[in-house]
């Protein structure tokens, strides 16, 4: 089995020594004007023109480009922050691309969020601490695409589900445009994600441009120590831009089917490790089947980051070995 091993250290300088494909840092340093009337303006060199206005309890942000990201320690900074007990609604115009990290946190007495599908959400902080009940309403059926690493497909709405599964607490409700949009929020949260509803239960309105692929698995045991013979779960889930980022550097030539989280469980623990290698397999997706299709599983965790190659030849299974089996993996293939 040809294995190819390097430290996160090392994972870590190739990823500073890759250009970025997104900024990550916090713009603390960006100037809004503040125009009065409680309303506050964000022009800048690459076509960013944002006005943020108070009326009454909504915050409309409205204009072209991201709302910046904030750090922890520069919360106040955020010139609508001096309102944040009179803000009970934020609506997030047309024109608007992304939110940035922190940017509507701790908002404790927000209830309602509205936003189009194709605005990405920088991370899960964008609107956490958002009050309890605090429902997020997400437009339409359009979606936005970029290229992690130019190779991996993230779009507006995997960005919405992994900013869901971070505050998955049961206390917000996500309500999407109907039964199509629901169904790719189960399909890429692995069913996870709580309290998703369809807004309209008639609207049969889809995205060609984005089908339905159910990338669903499961793993099993092929051969090892009997005595890590127990339950073994695998679910489909968005993975956060740093996991991405990493499998794109690794992935090579191959292309992209989706990410796993694996746990193979003992006694109601999770096996991180175990004692000696185990040998194990995984379904190929039925989307992803062909003849003489070549896998690979990429496993992300543990202090390193292994690229495993197909031990079989049947082209419904990849069969593969490793001592640690509860992780994160990307699957991948080339033809």
């Amino acid at each position: 089995m040809k294995k190819l091993i390097l430290s996160l250290f090392t994972l870590m300088f190739i990823l500073v020594c890759v250009p970025a494909v997104h900024a990550d840092a916090a713009e603390d340093n960006a100037v809004w004007t503040n125009a009065g009337n409680m309303t506050w303006t964000l022009q800048r060199d690459d076509g960013t023109n944002i006005t943020v206005k108070l009326i009454g309890n909504v915050l409309h942000v409205q204009g072209t480009g991201a709302v910046p990201s904030y750090s922890p320690e520069a919360l106040g900074l955020r010139p609508w922050h001096v309102a944040n007990i009179s803000v009970y609604e934020i609506l997030v115009y047309d024109g608007i691309t992304e939110i940035g990290s922190r940017a509507f946190s701790d908002m404790t007495f927000l209830k309602k969020v509205t936003l189009n599908a194709n605005v990405f959400i920088k991370d899960g902080t964008a609107f956490a601490g958002a009050a309890e009940g605090c429902r997020f309403h997400f437009l339409g059926t359009n979606m936005a695409t970029e290229l992690i690493g130019g190779k991996i497909p993230y779009t507006s709405l995997d960005s919405i589900v992994h900013f869901g599964l971070a505050n998955n607490n049961g206390w917000y409700t996500y309500i999407f445009a109907n039964h199509y949009m629901k169904r790719m929020v189960d399909l890429k949260s692995g069913g996870k994600l709580f309290n998703v509803v369809a807004s309209d239960d008639y609207d049969t309105t889809a995205n060609a441009n984005y089908p339905y692929i159910d990338i669903t698995t499961k793993v099993k045991k092929v051969s090892g120590d009997l005595h890590y013979l127990t339950s073994i779960t695998t679910q489909s889930n968005i993975q956060g831009r740093s996991a991405l980022e990493a499998f794109a550097i690794m992935m090579g030539d191959n292309q992209y089917v989706g990410a796993y989280n694996v746990s193979l469980n003992l006694n109601d623990k999770i096996v991180k490790k175990t004692d000696t290698p185990v040998t194990y397999s995984l379904e190929i997706p039925n989307a992803y089947k062909f003849p003489n299709r070549h896998f690979s599983l990429i496993q992300f965790g543990e202090g390193v980051i292994n690229v495993l190659t197909d031990e079989d030849a049947d082209d419904n299974t990849m069969t593969f070995t490793t001592s640690y089996p509860s992780t994160v993996y990307a699957l991948v293939y080339h033809d």
